[in-house]
C-alpha cells in the first residue's frame, strides 16, 4: 500500500500490514503497519469497535465492492498470464 501523510509533505512510504492483534486495552483491535520505504517505520493503530464498524461500512458500499472485485479479478487474470511465461523461463 501507499501512505501518504500531511506531515511528511509530498513522501509517499510503501507499507503493508504487518498484523491484527487484540490491543492492550479491552475491545481494542491493534493494526500494525510496517513501511519499509523510504523508511522502516512500524506504525500501531488502535481500532476500537466503531472504527470497525465504520471501515465495514465503507467496504460494503456498492462502489468499494465494485472496485474490489475489480481488483481481485485483475489479480486472477494477471497470475494465469504470467504462470505460462514463468514456466517457459524455468525450461528454457
Amino acid at each position: 500500500m501507499k501512505v501518504n501523510s500531511t506531515g511528511l509533505g509530498s513522501t509517499t512510504l510503501t507499507a503493508h500490514i504487518a498484523g491484527l492483534l487484540p490491543g492492550e486495552e479491552s475491545g481494542v483491535l491493534m493494526m500494525k503497519i510496517e513501511s519499509t520505504k523510504p523508511v522502516h517505520w512500524y506504525i500501531t493503530c488502535q481500532m476500537e469497535p466503531k472504527d470497525i464498524r465504520s471501515a465495514i461500512k465503507m467496504v460494503l458500499k456498492p462502489a468499494a465492492l465494485w472496485r474490489i472485485l475489480k481488483m481481485v479479478l485483475s489479480f486472477s487474470r494477471d497470475k494465469a498470464e504470467a504462470e505460462p511465461v514463468l514456466e517457459a523461463k524455468r525450461n528454457g
